[in-house]
């Protein structure tokens, strides 16, 4: 699932058993996004992120932990 933030961000997540937000909704530090799955190829319960800038790819856990701080 896509869900497009502020500032020319773009969060996906994948494997979900379950969505509990729309497509488009903004999403803050704490709120609860999805149940955990296992779809897909995968061997245990888990979610895929991707954080998108403009069309490029970051790495999530440089705002992760950024986040964490707050």
């Amino acid at each position: 699932d896509c869900h497009h933030g502020i500032f020319g961000m773009v969060n996906y997540y994948g494997h979900n058993q379950r969505n509990l937000v729309s497509r488009s909704t903004l999403v803050r530090k704490g709120d609860h996004i999805a149940l955990l799955g296992s779809s897909g190829e995968s061997t245990a319960p888990h979610l895929h992120f991707e954080l998108w800038k403009d069309g490029i790819a970051l790495n999530p856990a440089d705002y992760i932990l950024a986040f964490a701080r707050m």
